[in-house]
């Protein structure tokens, strides 16, 4: 694996832009399970729309450190 990445630089920044937009948009979600004081509040959660705002992050991030982000910027 670490011989691809060495091999493909462009795929290993674009799968590092998409781990950093996900963990942007997964922080973003870190204040609501701070406040959380029970197994109720993770069950009530919408995790739907969680999950589509880390999904939206991953691939944004992967966009923006591809070779089309540096087009579009």
């Amino acid at each position: 694996m670490k011989a691809f990445f060495l091999a493909h630089p462009a795929v290993s920044a674009i799968a590092i832009g998409a781990l950093s937009g996900w963990a942007s948009a997964a922080k973003t979600d870190r204040d609501a399970f701070k406040s959380w004081k029970g197994w109720q509040d993770a069950l009530s959660y919408n995790w739907g729309t969680a999950t589509f705002r880390w999904f939206q992050g991953a691939i944004i991030g992967g966009l923006t450190a591809s070779p089309i982000g540096y087009l579009l910027s």
